[in-house]
């Protein structure tokens, strides 16, 4: 197992961040940390009309994709489960370059700490 872990160090990133985003939405406690993104979610899923392509901060491409997501299975939220996947893909990545760095195991510890801090938000 811990030779499998070493050959394949993103793919052992990438579960572990699966692992906590499996725990987080077991927790019950999703929520968004400032308004703008439940607005947002909003004008995507059609509850201000088809206005999806005029999102803020966000591609008119992938505002496009996710309206229609909305429309194709509406009681999905696509918007939020959209959001996490990618905070967990960009951890995944961060954590998969500090470990290829080969730093100290001390500054590996510190990441992990760090990593388990920030993935609830």
């Amino acid at each position: 197992m811990i030779n499998w872990m070493k050959k394949h160090p993103f793919v052992m990133c990438l579960l572990f961040q699966c692992i906590l985003l499996i725990l987080y939405l077991l927790s019950g406690t999703m929520k968004y940390e400032v308004s703008d993104d439940f607005m947002m979610q909003l004008m995507v899923s059609g509850a201000y009309g088809t206005g999806a392509s005029d999102m803020m901060f966000t591609s008119p491409l992938l505002a496009m994709t996710l309206s229609w997501l909305y429309q194709t299975l509406p009681f999905v939220n696509w918007y939020f489960y959209f959001q996490a996947s990618m905070i967990m893909l960009s951890l995944s990545v961060i954590s998969y370059v500090f470990i290829k760095e080969k730093r100290h195991p001390l500054l590996q510890s510190l990441l992990w700490a760090l990593l388990l801090f920030v993935a609830k938000d």
